[in-house]
C-alpha cells in the first residue's frame, strides 16, 4: 500500500541509512517489535501536567500564593510565609510549563519574528 509517489533513489538511500542506524537499537526493535509504548515516567506525567494546566486551576493558585503573600507580609507570621513559599513551587512550575507551550506554539505558527 503506498500513500504518494514512490521515493526517489536519493530518499530512498537515507532511508536505507536511518534503517541501519536504528537497527542497531534492541529496545527500540523490540518495541516495535510488539507495538507497545514505554509506559511514561513520572517525570513525563509532570510535565504534562504542568504543561496542561488548565487557566482556572492557575488562576487559583496565583490568587491563594498572592493571598498568602500579603497575609505573610501584613502579620508578620512565618507560617503563613512558608505555606506561601510551598504553594508557589507548583504555580511557578505551572506558569513556566504552560509559557512555554505558548511560546513553541507562537513561534511555530510563524508569528514571531527572527533577527
Amino acid at each position: 500500500m503506498t500513500d504518494g509517489p514512490p521515493l526517489s533513489v536519493r530518499e530512498q538511500r537515507i532511508l536505507a541509512e536511518i534503517e541501519n542506524e536504528l537497527g542497531g537499537d534492541r529496545v527500540l526493535l523490540a518495541e516495535l517489535a510488539t507495538m507497545r509504548v514505554a509506559p511514561a515516567t513520572v517525570r513525563e506525567r509532570l510535565t504534562g501536567l504542568m504543561t496542561r494546566a488548565p487557566a482556572p486551576v492557575l488562576s487559583a493558585l496565583v490568587l491563594a500564593s498572592l493571598w498568602l503573600a500579603l497575609l505573610a507580609g501584613d502579620t508578620g507570621k512565618g507560617s503563613a510565609f512558608g505555606y506561601c513559599c510551598v504553594l508557589w513551587v507548583p504555580t511557578l512550575a505551572m506558569l513556566c510549563g504552560r509559557c512555554r507551550t505558548w511560546w513553541h506554539a507562537r513561534g511555530s505558527s510563524g508569528r514571531r519574528t527572527e533577527r
